[in-house]
């Protein structure tokens, strides 16, 4: 899915989402869709996280995913949302669970009170749930200041891109690529590297 967020400079920025986290036989294949880059949104539970029982397997699976992300994309940003009945979810201690039971890095994007995750109340609509528009904010402003926001792209890229999309497959080999990227005179390995990323 893509979603659309209006820039600061007036210009739209385009955002693609994947969901790959609960699928556990496809772990292995995480670093094939993880880019340097990206921003990611890490959602867990906070029925999970308060409830003694369960307690230390969900901060087990979020070190999990943070080591992830910190190893495959060690320049992304990571949010972190924490589904809740906001009225049941002491968001303050929830973050304070986490700092102390994990490495909390810069790599956490904090919220206005400089909390290192967002509650979402699970019941609100998004329309008026308060917290998906900070979050959409915080993921905004994330974004814009990122130096690779500015980067150019070369128009040969894209063409490669647009040639890779008129694929009727549901993949393409990383040999396809690098045949598209040659017929476009993009030869080197490394300029195919950066120009997937």
């Amino acid at each position: 899915a893509t979603s659309f967020f209006g820039a600061t400079n007036g210009q739209r920025l385009s955002f693609s989402i994947w969901d790959f986290g609960s699928q556990r036989g496809a772990y292995n294949l995480n670093h094939l869709v993880m880019v340097k880059s990206g921003i990611y949104l890490l959602v867990i539970s906070s029925v999970l996280l308060n409830n003694p029982e369960f307690k230390e397997k969900e901060l087990d699976n979020i070190k999990f995913w943070l080591d992830t992300i910190r190893f495959y994309a060690p320049n992304a940003s990571v949010l972190i949302a924490l589904t809740s009945n906001i009225a049941n979810t002491n968001t303050q201690c929830i973050d304070k669970t986490l700092r102390a039971s994990l490495s909390i890095s810069d790599q956490i994007i904090t919220d206005d009170n400089g909390l290192c995750c967002f509650a979402v109340e699970n019941a609100a609509p998004p329309v008026r749930n308060k917290c998906i528009s900070s979050i959409r904010k915080a993921i905004q402003k994330c974004v814009m200041e990122k130096k690779h926001i500015e980067r150019k792209m070369s128009f040969r890229w894209l063409v490669c891109l647009d040639m890779m999309l008129k694929s009727s497959s549901t993949f393409i080999t990383l040999s396809k690529v690098k045949e598209i990227a040659r017929n476009m005179e993009i030869r080197s390995s490394e300029e195919v590297e950066n120009m997937l990323h």
